[in-house]
């Protein structure tokens, strides 16, 4: 049997940065669906608003089991 991965990503945030309640409301959800990763963008330079992944994570990371 094959096993299968299913990730989600986060962002990029073209509308400005998302409502941190909302933003939980979907990581937990992924969570409860047992979705294995979360992609979040990473760019040194850019046009739209960005969250540091390294920060992003961690605090996905203490929201999640």
């Amino acid at each position: 049997m094959v096993d299968t991965a299913i990730g989600v990503g986060i962002g990029p945030f073209h509308r400005g940065l998302p409502d941190p309640k909302q933003l939980f409301q979907y990581v937990e959800r992924a969570d409860q669906l047992s979705i294995d990763s979360i992609w979040t963008p990473y760019h040194v330079i850019s046009e739209n608003p960005e969250l540091d992944p390294s920060v992003l994570i961690s605090v996905i990371a203490a929201r999640t089991a």
